[in-house]
């Protein structure tokens, strides 16, 4: 068998475009109540506290500054993402929004959450890095 060239098609160029990452977690007391949100986005931090944090977390997050971003939260699909989703099914400003979780197993390994053409995406961090976060750190050399 021989090979021939074929000029009909021809490889399109790479497009690099650079993915925006943010990562973000929620405490609560007693693992019911959440009292706090922290989201970093690689330059500013932000802390949302109190009884609302949830909500007022989502305001500042699904907005056009944030839109497009890819959000982690490490074991998000056994416990962050269940206050989200909580919140974005009961508030009426998020009925007519496209909010789609990506299960995998008993598992949310993402949301998806579409308004009109802007979209925002926060992902289970613990689907590719599948230990605690104090040996997270320790492998990458992160000191505390």
């Amino acid at each position: 068998m021989s090979w021939k060239p074929y000029n009909g098609l021809t490889p399109r160029p790479a497009i690099a475009t650079a993915t925006r990452k943010a990562a973000f977690d929620i405490e609560t007391i007693g693992w019911t109540e959440p009292y706090a949100v922290g989201f970093y986005n690689g330059k500013e931090f932000k802390l949302f506290e109190g009884r609302d944090c949830i909500k007022t977390f989502l305001e500042f997050f699904l907005t056009k500054k944030q839109r497009h971003l890819i959000t982690y939260a490490h074991n998000g699909g056994k416990f962050d993402f269940s206050f989200l989703l909580q919140e974005l099914v009961q508030n009426k400003k998020y009925e007519h929004w496209n909010i789609r979780p990506v299960r995998i197993g008993a598992r949310i390994t993402e949301i998806r959450v579409q308004h009109g053409k802007q979209h925002w995406i926060l992902r289970d961090s613990v689907a590719f890095l599948p230990f605690s976060l104090k040996k997270v750190t320790h492998n990458f050399g992160v000191r505390s």
